[in-house]
């Protein structure tokens, strides 16, 4: 019985091109927490954030 749970019932086809195929095939090569990608996500809301708050700091200044 367990040895039949471990056959997959559909065989999954990647098609070349696709960029969710290539996800997915990332998705089942990896395991754990991706943190290459959380980390640069992060380096981008962050740098993204400041300038923000670096525009909004002068702007209050004018208006109040």
């Amino acid at each position: 019985m367990a040895e039949e749970q471990q056959v997959p019932l559909l065989k999954k086809v990647y098609y070349q091109n696709c960029s969710g195929c290539r996800v997915e095939q990332l998705k089942e090569t990896r395991r754990g927490l991706p943190i290459r990608e959380l980390v640069s996500i992060w380096s981008v809301v962050l740098c993204t954030e400041r300038r923000k708050a670096e525009s909004w700091a002068g702007t209050t200044e004018l208006i109040f």
